[in-house]
């Protein structure tokens, strides 16, 4: 979950130069790493597209900078990630890919 920790750094040092606290308060290494390593790559909730993998991270990564900048929440991960879980069958859907020799109709 690279993305998921690119877009949470990008979000937190945006939002940490017009409000409180620092860049390294709201990326502390246990609080990020350990649900990016093990609750957002579930395999039973997380997408199967590679696209949709990206924007799956992207959410998680963003939903989680606002939450713990606008929330009352110190920890919008968990949050995040269910929020982002719900979405999955959408983001599924959306960045299928095509079988090769396929046209723009899809079963």
């Amino acid at each position: 979950m690279p993305n998921f920790l690119a877009t949470k750094s990008m979000v937190s040092s945006l939002f940490s130069l017009c409000r409180t606290g620092s860049f390294f308060w709201h990326t502390r290494l246990f609080a990020i790493l350990y649900p990016a390593l093990f609750m957002a790559t579930d395999m039973v909730t997380s997408p199967v597209t590679p696209k949709g993998m990206l924007i799956f991270g992207a959410g998680i990564g963003l939903i989680t900078g606002l939450i713990r900048l606008f929330g009352g929440f110190p920890e919008g991960v968990s949050f995040a990630i269910l929020i982002l879980n719900a979405c999955v069958p959408f983001i599924d859907r959306y960045t299928k890919t095509r079988k090769f020799g396929m046209t723009g109709v899809t079963a």
